[in-house]
């Protein structure tokens, strides 16, 4: 989807509805359609680590429009529920591992980015384990930036051409966790997640 750029002018002073930070309350707009109200946090818990990121990534890879724009073709798709009628269990995984593997499918997920020196993985980042913000925090300070030193660390993001299968099989546990949870399931899951290691080679 291309970007969308309203008027800087007044009275809109650059915002609209499909902009970047609106995106989120689109999210929870096209979960109420869907019935699905009740998973915004789990999904929204997820997207939030990837807050920031889309920083430094093509405009087309923000994570929060992508999810939108996911969440509004479903929405599109699905009937409308009748007013105070509420989704089947079955229905609703349905729906749920629906929007999940097109979710899994979203080109962002194939972002990855280390703190180091140039083409040295020293601090690798894991979306499963931590926000973007948090990663952040373990680079250098602005004033040791300023000093040209080969063996400094700076960040470095790039986007792969696929993405590892273990990978969003994780990812795909993290956004069916509720999912489970509400079927009594607590307990028969896979666990949590094993924290990764940092500075491992790129997965």
């Amino acid at each position: 989807m291309e970007p969308v750029h309203p008027p800087k002018e007044y009275p809109w002073w650059g915002r609209g509805e499909l902009d970047h930070a609106h995106a989120p309350y689109m999210i929870v707009r096209s979960l109420q359609r869907l019935g699905l109200s009740d998973w915004a946090g789990t999904l929204l818990d997820w997207l939030g680590r990837y807050d920031g990121i889309e920083e430094h990534l093509h405009a087309d890879l923000d994570p929060p429009a992508c999810v939108r724009d996911v969440l509004a073709e479903h929405a599109d798709h699905w009937p409308a529920l009748a007013p105070g009628h509420s989704l089947q269990s079955a229905e609703r995984r349905a729906r749920i591992e629906a929007i999940v593997e097109d979710i899994l499918q979203l080109e962002f997920l194939t972002s990855r980015a280390y703190w180091g020196p140039w083409l040295v993985k020293k601090i690798v980042w894991d979306p499963l384990q931590e926000h973007w913000m948090w990663f952040l925090q373990y680079g250098p300070d602005f004033d040791a930036m300023r000093h040209l030193d080969e063996d400094r660390d700076v960040l470095q993001v790039w986007t792969r051409f696929s993405e590892d299968p273990e990978f969003l099989q994780a990812t795909r546990r993290v956004l069916l966790e509720e999912v489970a949870l509400g079927e009594d399931c607590r307990g028969e899951g896979d666990g949590d997640l094993e924290a990764g290691s940092r500075g491992d080679a790129e997965p």
